[in-house]
């Protein structure tokens, strides 16, 4: 007889203060794993932990976790009518995870009563700028951003519009 063993499921919800160490260690590693290619090394390894605790610390009322059971798999947050940061563990993707988190911050936008989102990646982030046109995002327009001397990216902006919704 076979077994079925119950995977766990996605769950998404607000960053608690005992989560934040968690959440600062998925950022630091899923930003520079990101980032190391683009990036000369000295400017990689200037983004600490420290750094992060502090940003995740000033969006803590608008930043949410993504947890696959016990483990922490990715975290969005937002800031006005912008989903940012939202970031998902290499070792969890292609499994609808972003997607379902850019759902959930969508949602939480549109409780908050913003009409449309907007969002953003650089130009070499190709999964990223793939997923946000097959999810229905428009692309708006690019802007070069000056990252270090020499090395200059276009961050690219997206727009949806939001239904309204009731709050989270």
């Amino acid at each position: 007889m076979t077994k079925i063993v119950q995977l766990p499921q996605l769950r998404i919800a607000r960053l608690q203060p005992d989560q934040v160490d968690a959440a600062v260690a998925l950022l630091h590693e899923v930003w520079h794993a990101t980032y190391a290619d683009r990036l000369p090394a000295h400017l990689v390894e200037q983004r600490t932990t420290v750094n992060f605790k502090q940003h995740l610390e000033r969006r803590a009322e608008t930043c949410w976790l993504a947890w696959m059971g016990p483990r922490l798999v990715g975290l969005f947050s937002t800031t006005a009518n912008c989903v940012d940061d939202v970031w998902v563990s290499r070792r969890y993707r292609r499994r609808g995870i972003a997607t379902r988190l850019i759902d959930a911050a969508s949602t939480h936008l549109a409780r908050r009563g913003f009409r449309a989102a907007q969002a953003g990646c650089e130009d070499f982030n190709h999964a990223a700028s793939t997923m946000f046109e097959h999810l229905g995002w428009r692309k708006l327009g690019a802007e070069s951003v000056h990252v270090a001397p020499g090395i200059r990216h276009e961050a690219l902006v997206y727009t949806r519009p939001l239904p309204l919704k009731e709050a989270l």
